[in-house]
């Protein structure tokens, strides 16, 4: 595997993964989900996952093309 690279050069910007972002955003969610449907309402409301957390707040940031020609690091980054 030493010589497997990426079909696409695309690679997300700022940060590796957005793993633990979302699990703790998740979790938030799903605690406010529970906190609500045990409240003892009849029609209880269920927040949704926009009031809980802003997707735009995760650390990694979209993704961008990578330029093989012009940086030598992105060369790099081709690698899986």
């Amino acid at each position: 595997m030493s010589r497997s690279m990426r079909k696409s050069p695309f690679a997300g910007r700022a940060a590796e993964s957005d793993k633990w972002a979302k699990q703790k955003a998740n979790r938030a969610l799903r605690r406010s989900v529970h906190i609500s449907l045990t409240s003892g309402d009849e029609y209880p409301l269920l927040p949704a996952i926009e009031e809980i957390f802003n997707r735009y707040d995760f650390p990694k940031d979209g993704k961008m093309r990578l330029l093989l020609d012009e940086e030598p690091d992105d060369a790099k980054r081709m690698r899986k």
